[in-house]
């Protein structure tokens, strides 16, 4: 048998979220954030049609990051949060719902 091996260019550079609530929200979402180096982030949250309704620039330390997100002004439905680092635009998306 053979070990399988996952490759990935920003390893360094790398981040991900670990956690994303209360789903559905009704005020603010929190996010747990992973990242390998500090940095700043570009918040970008859309509605199901791909419009963006918000964006924003967060900084990052290195290691697990929380961030709260009020969410007030937006209608009930469906969002994506993408997460962007400015550093390598690498990216991680998630979905909530707003009550």
């Amino acid at each position: 048998t053979s070990a399988i091996v996952l490759l990935r260019n920003s390893v360094a550079t790398g981040f991900s979220i670990t956690t994303l609530y209360p789903n559905p929200a009704k005020n603010t979402i929190k996010l747990s954030l992973e990242s390998a180096v500090s940095g700043t982030v570009q918040l970008t949250i859309s509605d199901m049609n791909g419009r963006a309704v918000r964006s924003e620039s967060r900084a990052l330390s290195s290691g697990t990051n929380a961030l709260e997100l009020n969410i007030t002004s937006l209608s009930s439905g469906t969002y994506t949060i993408k997460v962007k680092n400015t550093l390598s635009s690498e990216s991680v998306i998630a979905t909530f719902i707003k009550s």
